[in-house]
């Protein structure tokens, strides 16, 4: 695989990583930009409807808000893809993202040391998940949940309540599940999450 196309193969991972990188910034200037404008109710209650004209469903804009807020001035999140940056929008807030990319993390099913540009998504996840369990956001999963705290993990297994909340959501897909599912979002959590945008729209409105 040394020529592709008479190009070489590191050529073409650099210029793909160059494109991540502007697919990044451009996440990072949508999200300011959507703040912008919900910020200043501009739209006038009409954000969910107003999201809708420019074809942006309205969970997908409040992670680029999210993305712009948390790593908008991270300069090391530059190195990062998209990916990664909506992975650790599940970080406990008192964590300072900036910091926590430019340390090295504990992966708990290898024990070996890793910084976030190194990790794959799934060592990414179960550092973010450690950190959510160490702040007390999660269970550890050897625990057993209290009823009221049941994760989307116990939930999501039954088919027949998946196919409920995508009857009631009907933008709901698998990726908003799998994020929970991945991160150990209580059922709560995941509620609010899943409707908080369209709830906040509701009361602007």
């Amino acid at each position: 695989m040394e020529k592709v196309l008479n190009v070489s193969l590191d050529e073409i991972t650099k210029e793909i990583q160059t494109f991540q990188q502007q697919e990044q910034q451009c996440i990072f200037q949508i999200g300011k930009r959507l703040k912008q404008v919900k910020d200043a109710d501009l739209v006038h209650g009409e954000w969910g409807k107003w999201l809708q004209s420019i074809q942006l469903d309205i969970r997908k804009a409040q992670r680029m808000i999210q993305a712009y807020e948390q790593f908008g001035d991270a300069t090391l999140a530059s190195c990062l893809g998209t990916a990664k940056i909506y992975e650790m929008l599940a970080l406990p807030s008192e964590i300072d993202r900036e910091q926590f990319i430019g340390e090295m993390h504990v992966i708990p099913s290898t024990g070996e040391m890793r910084y976030v540009d190194q990790m794959s998504g799934k060592e990414l996840r179960e550092v973010v998940r450690k950190e959510r369990e160490k702040a007390g956001l999660i269970k550890p999963k050897k625990d057993a949940c209290p009823a009221s705290e049941v994760t989307v993990v116990e939930q999501t297994v039954q088919q027949p309540l998946r196919d409920m909340l995508i009857e009631v959501i009907p933008t709901l897909n698998d990726v908003d599940i799998n994020f929970a599912l991945e991160n150990g979002y209580t059922l709560a959590e995941f509620i609010k999450m899943v409707c908080g945008p369209i709830v906040s729209d509701m009361e602007a409105a």
